[in-house]
C-alpha cells in the first residue's frame, strides 16, 4: 500500500515549523493563503503558539482526511504533537494543486474531525472562526 503524499508534506511543514524555516513554509502556501499569512506572521504565531503550549517534543499521530472544494477531494492532515504542556493538533489543509491552503493550531477534543475552513470553504457560516483567529486563539489548557 503507498503512503499518503499529503501525510508527508504536512510532516515537513511541522519539521520545518519546528526548524524555524518560516520561509520555506510559506513558499508552499497557494495564492490566496500567501496574501493573508506571510513567514513573519507565522513566526509570531508559532511562537505565541510556544509560549502557550510549551515547546515542541514530537509528532505522535498523523492521519488523513478529505475535503470537498469545488467539487472536487482534496486533502488535509491531522497532525497530533506533543507540546511541553500539553498534546496539540496541527491542522495543514491542502487545495486541488497540492499547495498549503490552510495551517491551523488546535486543542484536542474528544473525535476530532476539521472544522471548516474558511480558505477552502468560501460559503459564510457563523460557525466559521477567520484563518487569522483560529491560529491565534490562545489555546486553553486541559486540567491535568
Amino acid at each position: 500500500m503507498q503512503e499518503d503524499p499529503a501525510l508527508d508534506q504536512a510532516r515537513e511543514v511541522l519539521v520545518l515549523l519546528d526548524q524555524g524555516q518560516y520561509d520555506q513554509i510559506a513558499a508552499k502556501f497557494n495564492a490566496q493563503l500567501s496574501s493573508e499569512l506571510t513567514a513573519v506572521r507565522l513566526a509570531e504565531m508559532w511562537n505565541e503558539l510556544e509560549e502557550t503550549v510549551g515547546e515542541f517534543i514530537a509528532l505522535t499521530n498523523r492521519r488523513s482526511f478529505l475535503l470537498v472544494v469545488a467539487g472536487e477531494r482534496v486533502p488535509g492532515v491531522l497532525l497530533t504533537c506533543d507540546f511541553q504542556n500539553t498534546p496539540m493538533h496541527v491542522v495543514v489543509e491542502f487545495d486541488l494543486e497540492n499547495k498549503v491552503a490552510a495551517l491551523s493550531f488546535e486543542p484536542p477534543i474528544g473525535d476530532w474531525m476539521p472544522a471548516p475552513s474558511p480558505i477552502l470553504n468560501p460559503v459564510p457560516s457563523p460557525n466559521l472562526i477567520p484563518f487569522e483567529r483560529r491560529i491565534t486563539i490562545p489555546v486553553p489548557l486541559p486540567d491535568r
